[in-house]
């Protein structure tokens, strides 16, 4: 009857008893390697029994064993038939607690085992053929330590690796035998046969179908000229083209250079030197895969006994020469293990052991343990009592080192201790104690072995780091707010004394990115960490960080990473200090900044105001901000538009200040109103209805003031109560500074505006006088062309003062001058005008504008534009030279020859005074027409 594990899982499963079967280990002798495992389990593990037990059908078998005095047991006394079930350890703390193995033979009786924990024997195709266990007679309610855990993984897997690697051999040797007697069968067949008959048989299809099933491929070669013919298989395996005969050298091409002596050449076939069984790397022809092949042959010989060929099989061996490699690295870390325990030991890191009988109080100890302290080696072996031993003990650690003792004889079991102890030069080491408490069945304590480990070393080095932990928490922690420590890898927040600023983590969270950290700063936060990690150096970045009391303020966060011995992270220590003040200060100072910049370029009223309203609400974080025009005598203010946070109404329209609180008083002294909570101050308690109807807790108004009488406020306000600090205040009054400031600039400018419509008005008319005087005065003179040419020299003069106007003054564009100039007296269209954008000063737009005029009136009557066809071409540049020379060209074509003056009238005077009075002229008369160039410095020309 097929018998159930308690999981439902069945013992007797045919796939794995017969997985277990093909390992062919049942009943074989001990093997060193298997020995070696059980070995360091017993001895990582602290346990006395460890076994390699494999559960057959009837039975379970110990191909390796350490500690138990049976080399097999019956299926009623196995705990490892209930290890097949488990994906992991199975570790039972009490074997007679538990229900599964209270009645087991081995537990109630002989050698009354009483913990167990065991890995599963796990085979690749997923059969469970047994476990790695280790047994102790004591029970461990703690079971074992997250590192034996890992050992003992670790060594179940490396018996799976032994076992499958002995299937593997165990294979491959059948498979040797197997073909060395198919060859030998071959060979005698050759003996009798001609050389035709051995290459008919090779090529027999029945005989390639089964070798290209099995993975193995044909060869035979021809001594002489070193041409082989091959199967199907042999070209596949090889990555070449299916063919049935290749040069010897081709295949040789592909084996690994490292690999060469191992294969035939011509010489060593020749002589029947060649290796017949040898395994060898090639990198395959279509590919480039590497892959191990290995290759049997034989060699046939003529009548003479010299050799003619060679003929034989080739097989992929890559996945055994894998799982052979990962066995012997196995093997080898094994015995590098066991050698660490051997030099701990010959190192002294283990000073001596000791065996308590606790009955007798007989405390025995080894050569080692005496010479450390100074007892009397044969006294040591005979026992001494504890109270001698204790005597050693640090004054200090006495007591915890009693407490720990009677601990573990009540518990029984595993015991660890560290204390400082006097040694033979008088002076206290720290050791650590490692023992286990053996109890009878009854529980009685009976003895208590264990050993002595020298850590005196490592307590040093951990009191170095701790002080110098405290030094760098202390460094860093000067005038923080917080501390905090993270994990390597900053996904866990391991601990944050928030110190009353922010709140505490004292459970490790991995929720702290979205608990502290404002959501628009965490993508720079984690690119400042990333950046931190990478670099094994400082994190230190400004952000934002939800404080206790659920704001957010501005936080200078640093933190340093804490270096293992092998130089990895342990973990990051930090320190945050608010510096929400300064960033603030900061933000206050770069919105005067910018609010200065803004109202430089701004020339209403209006858009002053609402533009330094928009700036503060956005440093004071308002709600609503804009600008009102006030009617003093109705007390209403009328608000255009206004800016408005998100989900805040707009208050748009017509007000009454006096629903609003009584403050419009001081707003017509020209003082601004501040208002940090409407329900506390006496000016808004009246009207708290009205005010929180539309959204305001805080309130600010400031005054605009125009010839003394108030005609418009610019108002924040915030949904929230906010008590202004100082600094606050002083920036509210800063910005309405400027408001003042930037608002008289636009009324002087609006005066000035009116003062020079006024000018211009009063000055035309003072020419259109002197005009009329003169055309009066000199309506007599025979020759009227010089009273012409005064009257529009006047002309000339109004057109200049006009472009100066529409810049008060103080500049003209020189386009606009020279456009208005030569308009007066002929088309543009006769006009080619280049030159750049120039800004004229007030006296060099008089001097051009009476300039241009006479080189106009002079063409009109004398050169291009006294015809049709003619043309004038003016121009102007800026010289790259040390005076930024100013040019002015004119240039006259499609008129008649030109000729120079015959007399020197005021016309001709003024155009060889040239621009601004320079007299830096040069004039041309040519068959072609007039030409002109005037200079002057840039900074007489330009206005700055």
């Amino acid at each position: 009857m097929t018998q159930i594990d308690p999981l439902g899982h069945s013992i007797a499963d045919p796939d794995r008893l017969a997985a277990l079967d093909a390992l062919a280990v049942l009943g074989t002798p001990t093997e060193q390697s298997f020995d070696d495992v059980a070995r360091l389990a017993s001895r990582l593990c602290a346990a006395p029994v460890a076994l390699v037990s494999l559960v057959a059908a009837d039975r379970q078998w110990f191909k390796a064993n350490v500690g138990f005095p049976r080399c097999e047991t019956g299926l009623e006394g196995s705990v490892c038939k209930f290890a097949l079930a488990e994906p992991d350890l199975l570790v039972i703390p009490d074997l007679a607690a538990d229900p599964r193995t209270a009645s087991n033979p081995l537990v109630t009786g002989e050698p009354h085992i009483r913990f167990y924990a065991g890995a599963p024997l796990r085979l690749t195709d997923g059969a469970v053929v047994g476990s790695l266990c280790v047994i102790d007679t004591v029970s461990r309610p703690e079971g074992l330590t997250p590192q034996q855990g890992d050992d003992l993984r670790a060594l179940g897997r490396q018996v799976v690796l032994l076992l499958e690697a002995r299937r593997s051999m165990a294979r491959d040797r059948a498979e040797a035998v197997e073909k060395r007697e198919a060859q030998a069968s071959a060979l005698a067949r050759a003996a009798v046969s001609e050389a035709q008959n051995v290459s008919l048989r090779i090529n027999d299809q029945r005989s390639r179908s089964a070798q290209e099933a099995g993975g193995v491929g044909t060869f035979e070669l021809i001594v002489a000229s070193s041409m082989m013919q091959v199967s199907a298989e042999f070209c596949r395996l090889y990555g070449v083209a299916v063919a049935p005969l290749y040069s010897a050298a081709t295949f040789e091409a592909l084996v690994l250079p490292e690999d060469a002596n191992v294969r035939s050449r011509d010489a060593s076939r020749e002589d029947g030197s060649a290796a017949l069984d040898v395994e060898y790397r090639i990198h395959r022809a279509d590919d480039g895969e590497l892959r191990w092949i290995a290759r049997r042959a034989s060699f046939a010989r003529d009548e003479h006994g010299t050799v003619v060929g060679m003929f034989g099989t080739v097989r992929d061996v890559t996945e055994r020469r894998k799982v052979q490699d990962a066995l012997h690295a196995s093997e080898a870390l094994a015995r590098e293990n066991v050698q660490r325990v051997q030099l701990a030991l010959a190192a002294g890191a283990i000073i001596g052991t000791w065996n308590w009988d606790i009955p007798s109080d007989r405390f025995t100890i080894d050569e080692a343990f005496a010479q450390a302290f100074g007892l009397d080696p044969a006294l040591g072996r005979k026992g001494i009592p504890l109270a001698q031993i204790v005597a050693t003990v640090h004054p200090d650690d006495k007591r915890g080192l009693s407490t720990a003792i009677t601990t573990a004889i009540l518990r029984g079991g595993a015991y660890a201790h560290q204390y400082r102890v006097r040694r033979t030069d008088g002076r206290y080491y720290w050791i650590e104690a490692n023992g286990r408490v053996d109890r009878a069945e009854d529980g009685t304590p009976l003895s208590f072995p264990g050993v002595l480990l020298d850590i005196e070393e490592r307590r040093t080095a951990q009191a170095a780091l701790t002080a110098s932990e405290n030094r760098l928490r202390a460094l860093m922690t000067a005038g923080a707010q917080s501390v905090y420590r993270m994990s390597p890898d900053w996904q866990e927040m391991r601990q944050l004394d928030g110190r009353g600023f922010l709140a505490d983590t004292v459970v490790p969270s991995v929720h702290w990115l979205d608990l502290y950290i404002d959501p628009p700063d965490r993508p720079e936060v984690m690119a400042a960490i990333d950046d931190a990690i990478r670099r094994k150096g400082t994190f230190e970045l400004e952000h934002r960080m939800r404080r206790a009391d659920g704001s957010f303020g501005w936080m200078l966060s640093r933190a340093v990473p804490l270096f293992e011995e092998h130089g990895e992270i342990a973990e990051w220590f930090g320190a945050a200090s608010d510096v929400t003040a300064r960033r603030t200060a900061e933000a206050r100072q770069a919105a005067l900044v910018e609010m200065g910049d803004q109202l430089r370029d701004l020339g209403t009223v209006p858009t002053i105001v609402h533009a330094a309203a928009g700036i503060v609400a956005r440093v004071l974080g308002a709600t609503r901000a804009g600008y009102g025009l006030v009617d003093v005598a109705r007390e209403t203010v009328e608000i255009p538009s206004d800016w408005c946070a998100p989900g805040i109404t707009s208050v748009a329209g017509l007000h009454d200040f006096r629903d609003y609180g009584s403050y419009i008083e001081d707003l017509r002294r020209g003082a601004a109103v501040l208002i940090g909570d409407v329900e506390r101050d006496p000016r808004t308690q009246n009207s708290v209805a009205m005010l929180l109807a539309i959204g305001v807790r805080t309130l600010i108004n400031v005054p605009v003031m125009e010839r003394g009488r108030l005609v418009g406020i610019g108002f924040i306000h915030s949904d929230r109560p906010h008590a202004l600090s100082a600094e606050e205040l002083a920036f509210v009054r800063a910005v309405a500074d400027r408001i003042q400031v930037a608002v008289a600039r636009v009324q002087a400018e609006a005066q000035q505006v009116l003062l020079n419509g006024e000018l211009s008005h009063r000055l035309k008319n003072t020419l259109s006088m002197v005009q009329g005087i003169a055309s009066q005065t000199l309506r007599s003179v025979p020759d009227q062309a010089p009273v012409q040419a005064f009257t529009q020299r006047l002309v000339a003069l109004s057109q200049a003062h006009d472009v100066l106007l529409q810049d008060s003054w103080t500049s003209a564009p020189m386009r606009a001058v020279v456009d208005r100039v030569l308009a007066v007296q002929a088309p543009l269209e006769r006009f080619r005008i280049d030159g750049p954008n120039l800004s004229l000063a007030p006296q060099a737009t008089l001097s051009l504008s009476m300039l241009l005029h006479e080189l106009t009136t002079n063409a009109v009557k004398y050169g291009a534009l006294s015809t049709e066809a003619g043309t004038i071409s003016v121009a102007w540049r800026v010289e790259d030279d040390d005076d930024r020379t100013a040019v002015l060209t004119w240039r006259e074509r499609g008129g008649p020859p030109a000729q120079a003056p015959t007399r020197r009238g005021f016309g001709t005077r003024l155009i060889q005074f040239g621009l601004v009075g320079t007299r830096d002229t040069r004039l041309s008369y040519s068959s072609l027409g007039f030409d002109a160039e005037f200079r002057a410095p840039s900074s007489e020309v330009v206005a700055s």
